[in-house]
């Protein structure tokens, strides 16, 4: 992670990948002002020192300098998926397209794709800051922007049910309108819940919280906090 102290160019150039550019002092001066970085350069060349005053944004430093993410990133969508995942069971449990689902319904992201929220889960746990726990059972109605813990026992109804419907000859489209209106709801489960592994992994658990930071400071809206599997 980047820190306020004085760093040789030459160091800060490969942190940034920067340090192969033909034009390396005004490429990596250049990268910085776009992470948020404040900076005092002192000498010129490759023997020059770079005098960081102040990282305005420091979960976008940390993310693009220790886990290689892209800097054209939205930084805002990462931070978010982040504080949702580890605030909420019920989302951290959700397929792609729900996930999508709730963040148009409820949070009116219209513009945040599938694509995207799978590629960031996708890397999160590559990176090891997520794993997929597969021993516990979750079962949740999904209603529109509205989510909430279902049963085991209304889970297996609603498949047997799902059956039944297509046992009298509906197709698989209106019979899942059906049941989903008899049920308020669609009644899911999921048994690779993404879990954070802050508390064994110091880097990590800085990750979260500048992430939560971030969160904050830009106003960036999350669900709930969720109890209920606590």
């Amino acid at each position: 992670m980047l820190e306020i102290r004085k760093y040789p160019i030459l160091e800060i150039a490969q942190m940034l990948k920067t340090d192969k550019n033909i034009e390396m002092n005004r490429t990596t001066f250049r990268r910085l002002k776009n992470m948020g970085v404040v900076y005092k350069p002192i000498g010129r060349g490759t023997k020059a020192v770079l005098d960081i005053k102040e990282i305005t944004e420091p979960f976008k430093v940390m993310c693009i300098i220790d886990y290689g993410y892209d800097p054209k990133t939205d930084f805002n969508d990462l931070a978010r998926e982040i504080c949702m995942i580890r605030r909420n069971r019920f989302y951290s449990a959700m397929n792609k397209t729900n996930k999508n689902t709730i963040l148009k319904n409820e949070l009116n992201e219209n513009r945040i794709s599938r694509y995207k929220v799978g590629r960031y889960d996708s890397k999160l746990i590559d990176d090891g800051v997520f794993v997929k726990n597969g021993t516990d059972d979750v079962y949740y109605r999904v209603n529109g922007s509205n989510v909430e813990k279902a049963s085991k026992d209304e889970y297996m109804a609603s498949k047997e049910r799902m059956n039944e419907l297509r046992e009298k000859g509906l197709d698989n489209r209106t019979a899942a309108v059906q049941l989903h209106n008899e049920n308020e709801g669609t009644i899911r489960s999921a048994r690779s819940m993404m879990e954070i592994i802050d508390f064994v992994n110091p880097n990590v658990s800085e990750l979260v919280r500048l992430a939560e930071d971030h969160c904050k400071r830009h106003d960036l809206s999350l669900m709930n906090r969720d109890e209920s599997f606590s």
